[in-house]
């Protein structure tokens, strides 16, 4: 029952009788609120909104003769200082404050359950003239329960998934939460974060997580993180983990995310993980990805195995030294291991293979420009994918999009074609309508006599000259077509044979026929030859159970000779003709 409201009725000192002369009436109550029933809540005035300044509250509990009281706070934060002789609160071992004083409590770190040894239990609260906060909510009760001191306990559920408030949109400003885990007596816990973003300092002091091997925060601390520096997968060492996460009044992210259990299973760290063969794409892929976003993804082969990804199509906002938008692997399972590189623009990684059974992709994108992103497929076979818009291992016919209609403006497309080992890939063009200017600039096809642009070229064509007949030296041909924003034709067709030779009327009988008419445009990587082993570069950034924070990897690995520096169109251009194949009549740039 409230006896007053933000006034005090009556001394605190002892000088009178609390509860009036007839030892029990609250009519008579002196102090802000005189409480008798067997449980209840009690709040500092305006809560959660912030406390007046310069109060002076007091609450009263009174129980039955031979009973105690035990109070547990479940929210706690007042203005810090290291005496707490600013805003505080002070619990007495009685009826008055001069009583034994058991605590007095500021910041955000209260003691978490307090139990009386008589049947009376005083609490007060102090505050000066600056800096308010939301105060405390405290339960109490008669039967010495704590029950959850905290915002929210987990007891002996098998397992569970943690959240920082309004995950996965902003958590608020000035806010300290706790989460209690309990296992069964004998188990411990196991706590993985899935995802973590929190503000970043250079001393973690701002917004932070810490986490306790224990109950409460008198516990042995395992760490204080913020930033991107996940606390990855912990297990305690008794039955009980403590979480708490606090915030300051600006600069808010998307906070975490973890799965516990007690059977000591770490669950994934990142945000997808792979043990089986796949595709992985950028977020929204083929639509642009959002701004501001990490992604990571760990592929794990079988124990013994090594995994191979390709990345079938890459673009991403191109800066010179790859620090806006930008792809990094690691050859291993964290950002420790080996770093394999860093891609951006349109020179993506295309086929890489780790040298044991994990591989870790990071993706990272700023503020601003978004682009299509990435498309890659992955085995633990060894074998690379096509890293093309079209791969053809049997005879047959290419032609340019939408042929024989007119091709579309702004496209790009690449085609290898691969015979079997020891043969040649013959390729005709049977009809070839292309813009036509003096250097071929605007649109037109290259030939590569080999699987990638660093190969020999052998001609650039534009026109209605197309290159006609062309035998390759080995046995790979790549045709690469691109076209501007204007001026369209009606493209080309072309056929293709393996170990045959220019002026052969009769395809060799083994000849099956297949059109392939891309219809999307995709951005080239103009990687050299197709790796397939890895070669490390630099040691990315560390992954600690520390304060410290996660560096933003900036290894980059320079575009390819010929690469625009726009990061957007490739149009890699050697400017040596291989003698291969017949000299063409049409226009054609060397």
């Amino acid at each position: 029952m409230s006896c007053g409201s933000d006034e005090m009725y009556g001394s605190i000192d002892g000088s009178a009788d609390p509860l009036g002369s007839d030892g029990g009436s609250v009519l008579d109550c002196q102090y802000t609120e005189c409480l008798t029933e067997s449980e209840g809540t009690i709040t500092s005035i305006n809560y959660p909104n912030d406390y007046n300044s310069d109060a002076d509250d007091s609450w009263l509990i009174t129980a039955a003769g031979g009973e105690t009281i035990t109070i547990a706070f479940t929210d706690f934060r007042t203005e810090y200082s290291s005496s707490c002789d600013y805003d505080y609160v002070s619990v007495y071992d009685g009826s008055t404050t001069s009583a034994s004083l058991m605590h007095q409590m500021c910041g955000s770190s209260p003691e978490p359950c307090i139990t009386s040894s008589s049947n009376n239990l005083l609490i007060t609260f102090t505050s000066d003239g600056s800096s308010q906060y939301e105060g405390f909510s405290l339960n109490y009760n008669f039967i010495g329960d704590c029950g959850c001191q905290i915002d929210a306990c987990f007891e002996f559920d098998s397992e569970g998934i943690v959240v920082s408030p309004n995950y996965p949109s902003n958590y608020p400003d000035d806010m300290a939460v706790s989460l209690l885990i309990t296992a069964p007596d004998g188990q411990t816990v196991t706590i993985t974060f899935d995802d973590f973003e929190v503000e970043d300092d250079s001393d973690c002091s701002d917004d932070f997580v810490v986490l306790y091997d224990g109950a409460t925060t008198s516990a042995t601390e395992i760490g204080t993180y913020c930033g991107t520096n996940s606390p990855g997968c912990i297990t305690s060492s008794s039955e009980s983990f403590l979480l708490y996460f606090e915030t300051d009044s600006y600069t808010e992210r998307r906070g975490f995310s973890a799965s516990f259990n007690f059977r000591g299973e770490c669950g994934c760290l990142f945000d997808s993980c792979y043990n089986t063969t796949g595709n992985v794409t950028s977020p929204n892929y083929p639509s642009d990805y959002p701004d501001d976003t990490i992604v990571t993804t760990l592929i794990t082969a079988p124990e013994g195995q090594t995994v191979t990804i390709t990345f079938v199509d890459f673009e991403t906002e191109y800066g010179s030294s790859c620090t806006y938008d930008f792809v990094v692997l690691y050859d291993g399972d964290s950002t420790s291991a080996t770093e394999i590189g860093t891609y951006c623009g349109t020179t993506g990684p295309g086929c890489i293979t780790s040298s044991s059974e994990n591989l870790l992709l990071y993706f990272e994108s700023d503020y601003a420009v978004e682009e299509k992103g990435f498309s890659a497929s992955f085995n633990f076979q060894g074998e690379c994918g096509c890293l093309f818009d079209a791969c053809y291992n049997t005879q047959g016919t290419v032609t340019s999009p939408n042929y024989p209609s007119d091709y579309p403006d702004d496209t790009i497309v690449t085609t290898l074609i691969t015979a079997p080992g020891g043969q040649t890939v013959t390729i005709n063009f049977d009809d070839f309508d292309v813009e036509y200017d003096s250097d071929c600039s605007d649109d037109f096809v290259i030939l590569y006599d080999g699987n990638t642009t660093s190969a020999t070229e052998i001609g650039t064509y534009c026109g209605t000259n197309g290159p006609g007949c062309i035998t390759s030296s080995s046995n790979y041909l790549l045709l690469y077509f691109e076209t501007d924003s204007y001026t369209e034709g009606r493209g080309f067709s072309a056929t293709f044979t393996f170990n045959n030779v220019c002026g052969t009327t009769t395809a060799p009988a083994t000849t099956t026929v297949t059109t392939a008419v891309p219809t999307t445009t995709t951005a080239v990587p103009t990687t050299t030859a197709v790796p397939t082993t890895i070669v490390p570069t630099t040691t990315g950034p560390t992954t600690s159970a520390g304060p410290t924070t996660t560096a933003v990897p900036t290894t980059t690995v320079a575009p390819a000779t010929g690469t625009t520096t726009a990061g957007l169109t490739t149009t890699a251009i050697p400017t040596t003709q291989n003698s291969v194949g017949p000299s063409q009549a049409g226009m054609y740039r060397t």
